[in-house]
């Protein structure tokens, strides 16, 4: 993947959507920083953009531990996807605000069960594991 997203990368570097994409796959992929630069890359491309930059560019920004940027970056487009909400949820968690959390993870898994087919293709162990074993202090940074 990451291959392919350099190679798009070079070949047309002015293209918006295409890097916002790659904002995107990279922050999947780990390359936080490189995430956010492509996001912002892509912004600036068009500033036009619309708010599916946004939420990608909050998953970079969490992705490159920018948690109080991307938590601003959320807010403004908090359910744009269904791994949006989980992600605000995750954001919140990593800046210690465990209340406004657990609601923006219930908030998320309530969108996946009313998806048809949600829950079944999720992995029904891992949410139930989320619920029920808290984050220690020592692994929340």
């Amino acid at each position: 993947m990451k291959k392919h997203v350099d190679r798009a990368i070079m070949l047309n570097p002015n293209d918006a959507d295409s890097l916002a994409n790659a904002s995107y796959m990279l922050a999947m992929y780990g390359d936080g920083e490189k995430a956010v630069a492509c996001g912002g890359a892509a912004m600036r491309l068009n500033p036009r953009y619309a708010d599916w930059y946004i939420a990608f560019q909050a998953t970079a920004l969490f992705t490159a531990r920018r948690y109080p940027e991307a938590l601003a970056a959320r807010i403004r487009v908090p359910d744009y996807f269904i791994d949006s909400t989980f992600f605000g949820a995750a954001i919140l968690a990593k800046l210690d605000r465990l209340a406004e959390a657990k609601l923006w993870a219930e908030k998320a898994v309530a969108r996946l069960k009313a998806r048809p087919g949600g829950v079944e293709q999720a992995a029904k162990g891992c949410i139930a594991s989320a619920r029920q074993q808290p984050i220690p202090p020592s692994r929340r940074s």
